[in-house]
C-alpha cells in the first residue's frame, strides 16, 4: 500500500506539471472556450482522481482479487458442488457492479464540469472585484455561483442515491447466495445430487 501510494503521489505531481505545460503551449483561441479558473480547478480535480486511482485503489484491487481467487480455490477443493452452485451469482454481481460504475462515472463527470464552471465564475469575479463592486452586481454573480454549486449538490445526491440502491441490490445478491449455500449445505446428500 505504501509503495502504491508513494507512486501515485509522484505520478500525480508529474501529471500536474505536464498538464500545465500542455495548457501553456495552447494558442490564445483555446482560452476563449476555457474559463479563467477552470484550468486550475481541472488540474487539481483531475489529477486527484488519477492519484486516487493509481495509489490506494490498485493495492486494494490486488488484495481483493487475490482473496477472490484464493477463496474460490479453497471452495472448489472443499466442496466443489456447493461452490459451483454459489458461482451462479457471479454474473449478477458483475452486472450490478457495471451498472453502479456506469452511473457513478456519469455523475462524477457532471460534478467535475460544474465544479470547473463554478471555479471559473469565482476566478473571474475575484479578478474583477472592483468592477463587480462598482456596478453592484454581487448578488447576480453570487446567484450564478450558487446555481453551479446547487448543480454539484444535485449531482452528488443523484450519485448517492444510485450508489445506495446499487449497494442494496449488491448485498441482497450476496446474502441470497449465503441463503442458497446454507440451504444446499443442509440438504441430505441424495437430494443434493438430485438438485445439482
Amino acid at each position: 500500500m505504501y509503495i502504491w501510494t508513494y507512486t501515485g503521489e509522484v505520478n500525480a505531481k508529474r501529471i500536474r506539471e505536464k498538464y500545465l505545460q500542455a495548457v501553456l503551449r495552447q494558442d490564445v483561441a483555446y482560452f476563449d472556450h476555457v474559463g479563467a479558473g477552470e484550468v486550475a480547478t481541472r488540474i487539481q480535480t483531475d489529477t486527484h482522481l488519477i492519484q486516487q486511482g493509481t495509489s490506494e485503489k490498485v493495492a486494494l484491487v490486488v488484495s481483493y482479487m487475490s482473496a477472490f481467487f484464493a477463496g474460490f480455490a479453497l471452495a472448489y477443493t472443499q466442496s466443489w458442488r456447493l461452490a459451483l452452485a454459489i458461482s451462479s451469482i457471479l454474473p449478477c454481481i458483475a452486472v450490478t457492479g457495471a451498472i453502479i460504475n456506469k452511473f457513478a462515472a456519469k455523475y462524477t463527470q457532471a460534478t467535475l464540469q460544474y465544479i470547473a464552471e463554478s471555479g471559473t465564475i469565482a476566478e473571474e469575479v475575484i479578478s474583477t472585484i472592483r468592477t463587480a463592486q462598482a456596478f453592484g452586481s454581487q448578488k447576480v454573480l453570487g446567484s450564478l455561483f450558487s446555481e453551479k454549486i446547487d448543480s454539484v449538490r444535485t449531482m452528488n445526491v443523484k450519485s448517492a442515491v444510485w450508489n445506495g440502491c446499487g449497494m442494496g441490490v449488491f448485498f441482497f445478491i450476496i446474502y441470497s447466495a449465503y441463503a442458497l449455500g446454507t440451504s444446499l449445505h443442509m440438504l441430505p446428500f441424495s437430494c443434493h445430487d438430485v438438485i445439482l
